[in-house]
């Protein structure tokens, strides 16, 4: 391709894109005179073309590959500004040029969309648990991956899932402890007004209190103004003894179905303002005609305040079922505070952090926090302190400090050291 044939891009790359004027023509070897001198002077002034050091064009020469792919990838970067046609001829060229643009490491958006529909991202953890009395589980350190799926279905609906691999004791180096599992996947998108999530997905409502785990369902957004509300039907891994079959199947003998309980609920928030917002949430747990505390239900009120970049605050009013009814507390709190900046993209970047749990026996599902002492359904109390550094970029150390005990059994308690590192890709 002679060099001489860049001139005719004006028509592509210049006339098609808005802004761009007359300039003094910077080379040397194109007077004034020449045929080319609008359309390079033109290119030149839109930083299409730059020419060689010594301040010539060489229009004559023969251009390489690499060197058309730099033209097309400098006109791909002001395309926001071209027509529709113009856009279309560099979308024409960045497919020609593919490859040497990808050594340049353009991505070239468009072809990104259609080749690459399904894109896989991961995170690698090494974890260190360290109990102090074992209630709450064994000392081990262990190796978890996660690899997540996303696919464009159409411009409304995605799919996305979680390939995991957990369990992977560091101390034995065995793989009998350790399992590979499609442990998620859902498909999310809108119908009308409403989004839609179904499928296997992970289910945070309120701050994780109460609820925080993957489970089968389905749930219904609807947000206007400063309102939104979410309602759900979804059938978690329920860690508490009072709902879950396989604690309730040995306390009670046998006949008692498995799989887990269905919950169903919804999530009412409210933002004041930027800085202060309010959620309201129901649960209602549906174990089985044989579990007699099927019909348990949950409430929490919660309240979050953002004062600033860095320091952010909530606190939550917790009411749940005494199951059984044998004078169990119904009522209880969490509060938890978060100070500092946490970015992946930025090594340096910190956060710390504290909360404090005071959790009646009816209300905890399966928590957010990593200490979980809820097997015996006695509730629990206790607090959290807890500290990340990104040690570089898409790595980040990691540790946390739990002191539970139980809320209606002192004798039930536990400490938590546990500290990790994540590597995302």
């Amino acid at each position: 391709m002679k060099k001489s044939f860049v001139v005719t891009l004006a028509l592509v790359f210049v006339l098609g894109i808005a802004g761009t004027a007359f300039a003094a023509n910077p080379f040397v070897d194109v007077p004034a005179n020449h045929w080319a001198y609008a359309s390079v002077s033109k290119l030149a002034a839109a930083g299409i073309i730059d020419g060689y050091g010594d301040g010539t064009f060489v229009g004559s020469n023969t251009m390489t590959r690499y060197e058309m792919a730099q033209i097309v990838a400098k006109a791909m970067a002001r395309s926001d500004k071209a027509d529709a046609a113009t856009k279309a001829q560099i979308e024409k060229l960045a497919a020609e040029f593919a490859n040497e643009l990808d050594s340049l490491g353009v991505r070239v958006a468009k072809l990104e969309k259609n080749a690459d529909n399904v894109k896989i991202t991961g995170e690698i953890r090494f974890a260190d648990y360290a109990y102090d009395k074992n209630v709450g589980g064994e000392d081990n350190d262990t190796l978890r991956t996660r690899l997540w799926i996303t696919g464009q279905v159409n411009d409304r609906w995605t799919y996305g899932g979680m390939i995991e691999h957990d369990g992977q004791n560091l101390r034995t180096n065995s793989n009998n402890d350790s399992e590979t599992r499609l442990r998620q996947a859902w498909v999310e998108g809108k119908l009308g007004d409403i989004d839609v999530t179904a499928g296997r997905f992970n289910y945070t409502p309120v701050y994780g209190v109460i609820l925080d785990d993957d489970g089968d369902g389905i749930k219904l957004g609807y947000s206007k103004g400063d309102w939104r509300i979410d309602v759900f039907a979804i059938r978690p891994n329920i860690s508490n003894a009072w709902y879950n079959p396989d604690a309730w199947a040995a306390n009670a003998g046998p006949g008692v179905p498995s799989g887990q309980a269905q919950v169903y609920g919804a999530v009412l928030g409210y933002d004041f303002h930027k800085k202060l917002n309010a959620q309201v949430a129901w649960y209602n747990i549906d174990a089985t005609d044989e579990n007699p505390y099927s019909a348990s239900n949950i409430f929490e009120v919660a309240l979050g305040y953002t004062f600033s970049d860095k320091f952010a605050m909530w606190a939550e009013y917790i009411h749940g079922d005494d199951p059984a009814d044998i004078g169990l507390s119904k009522n209880g709190w969490a509060a938890r505070m978060d100070y500092g900046e946490i970015d992946r993209e930025k090594p340096g970047s910190w956060g710390l952090r504290a909360g404090y749990y005071d959790v009646p026996a009816g209300a905890p599902l399966t928590t957010t926090v990593d200490l979980d002492i809820t097997g015996e359904g006695l509730g629990y109390k206790g607090y959290q302190l807890g500290a990340t550094y990104v040690v570089a970029k898409n790595i980040d150390l990691n540790f946390d400090y739990y002191d539970f005990k139980g809320k209606e059994n002192n004798d039930l308690k536990d400490k938590l050291y546990f500290s990790y590192i994540q590597f995302y890709f």
